[in-house]
């Protein structure tokens, strides 16, 4: 690994860590390698030197056999340890009555933030955009009478806009925005690309040499060329061919998703022995592999299926999927908001990537 990437991967494992930490006492054990990876799923590598730093700091000590146990230093030095006691706005786009929309990835994300500022004496306070889908002034005037410490942002690729962080700024509180990425605000979001790249490379290193990517058509979102840009650096890396296929959403009048895969991407792949396919969203991958046992080819025996997200509202088939946790991403957000809060904080980075785990199942 790269040494930069190896000292981005040990910071963000500290973050998650630390404040777990809060509940053991000077002289509990800490939890091992195999429950880290399970936990967080990062390498040994990262796990081994990331306990190697903190025996350093004096944070914690090694047990002959047993393993590592905390110290009474760590509770008194390291931020993360601390009770922020903060108030936090939450500006979002929360459609109540359809819980289970495509926009409940927002609700999943808020939930994670709201649990891990209670667990830090915070309390948080929604400001829902929905139904009127804007940031009104008197929703600017009701932010700046309850005087939040800061405010995060839930960005909705639907419905916000930067004018939207404009009139936040307006606030002078301390911002941050998750899910989307701008030079001119604090923000927390994906690295899309790389989780392009991990489903690509899966592949790959199974043997699949002619890969098939499935996405929809208007790429205008920032997160759908970063994957793109993933699957074509991994072909290049590996020297493999890939067919990119771009599907209109919503269908054109008359056209539906299923006869858009049936009729114009199942046989191009038949017909060019096609072995590995990553779908950009598991709605492709769920109605893909409907189509493919209809044929009877077999998955993965004749072509192997990687999605992105890991929604349970797709679960149908034993997917293999890059996991787009929406939780941890609300749980990074609340540290990064935590951070900027903080008296003579210096977060000198514009947003915080989190990374994603490649989830291995049945169809690879």
């Amino acid at each position: 690994m790269d040494p930069r990437q190896m000292a981005r991967q040990i910071e963000l494992l500290r973050k998650y860590l630390m404040p777990s930490l809060a509940n053991l006492r000077p002289g509990d054990l800490l939890p091992s390698e195999n429950e880290l990876i399970k936990r967080y799923s990062f390498s040994r590598a990262v796990i081994r030197n990331l306990y190697r730093q903190l025996q350093q700091e004096g944070a914690i000590k090694s047990h002959q056999n047993k393993g590592f146990y905390l110290t009474d230093k760590v509770a008194e030095e390291d931020p993360n340890m601390r009770k922020y006691d903060l108030t936090i706005a939450i500006v979002a786009f929360i459609q109540h009555e359809h819980p289970d929309s495509q926009y409940s990835g927002a609700a999943m994300i808020l939930s994670s933030f709201e649990a891990k500022a209670a667990k830090y004496r915070s309390r948080s306070k929604l400001y829902n955009l929905w139904p009127e889908n804007d940031i009104s002034i008197d929703m600017l005037e009701q932010i700046k009478a309850d005087n939040p410490d800061g405010i995060l942002f839930q960005y909705n690729y639907d419905f916000c806009t930067e004018e939207h962080i404009r009139k936040l700024q307006l606030l002078n509180i301390p911002l941050v925005v998750s899910g989307y990425e701008s030079e001119n605000v604090n923000c927390i979001v994906f690295d899309h690309e790389q989780i392009a790249l991990t489903a690509a490379e899966h592949l790959l290193e199974r043997g699949h040499r002619r890969l098939a990517f499935i996405q929809r058509s208007d790429c205008e979102y920032v997160w759908m060329r970063e994957r793109l840009s993933g699957i074509e650096k991994a072909v290049l890396r590996s020297g493999g061919d890939c067919r990119y296929f771009n599907i209109e959403v919503p269908p054109v009048e008359g056209i539906s998703l299923l006869n858009e895969l049936r009729d114009n991407v199942v046989p191009v792949l038949l017909r060019d022995e096609i072995t590995g396919v990553v779908c950009s969203g598991e709605i492709y991958a769920v109605l893909l592999m409907d189509i493919l046992k209809e044929l009877n080819v077999k998955v993965p025996g004749d072509i192997a299926i990687v999605g992105i997200d890991d929604h349970w509202s797709f679960r149908k088939y034993d997917l293999t999927t890059v996991q787009v946790a929406q939780g941890r991403l609300g749980v990074a957000a609340f540290d990064l908001l935590a951070d900027l809060i903080k008296p003579n904080s210096d977060v000198p980075i514009m947003y915080r990537v989190h990374q994603c785990p490649l989830i291995i199942r049945s169809t690879t």
